[in-house]
């Protein structure tokens, strides 16, 4: 999956993974009859460092800047089993998604400042719902594949 969308689709692999995981839990929301919002709540976790300026030089440091903010990623128009089933609607979700992530400011960089550290935007802040679920893609790891397809450690 991450080299087919990398080859074909101008977006981030967080876009490609956070398009499919907004889809696949309205479905299965609408499945168990839990409304018919198009739209879930998801807490997206970053490591941080596309987050920061691009002008700041981060070679001499070590571990992650790590950011979480809330984000709600709204796939309202579309026709969740179509996308799902790969069809015309995908590509509508994924520029539908797509486009709210890049509605964030500095990819939520600063949405912890803004909550826990500033006490009269955390306030407000904290009278909206919080996330259920959690989302945060590391990026690829190399590893040896064993006939079952499974990843094993390297020796």
């Amino acid at each position: 999956m991450l080299k087919r969308v990398a080859g074909g689709v101008p977006c981030r692999i967080n876009h490609a993974l956070l398009t499919a995981l907004a889809l696949s839990i309205v479905q299965w929301c609408g499945r168990r009859g839990r409304g018919a919002d198009h739209a879930v709540l998801i807490d997206v976790e970053g490591h941080g460092r596309e987050e920061v300026l691009a002008d700041i030089d981060l070679s001499r440091t070590v571990g992650w800047f790590t950011s979480l903010f809330p984000v709600r990623l709204d796939a309202g128009g579309v026709d969740v089993a179509e996308a799902l089933a790969g069809g015309p609607a995908l590509g509508r979700a994924l520029k539908l998604i797509k486009e709210q992530l890049r509605g964030v400011p500095n990819n939520g960089l600063g949405y912890g400042l803004l909550r826990y550290l500033n006490r009269q935007t955390g306030s407000q802040l904290a009278k909206f719902a919080a996330p259920q679920i959690g989302f945060n893609y590391l990026g690829r790891f190399a590893g040896a594949r064993g006939r079952t397809g499974r990843v094993r450690p390297r020796r």
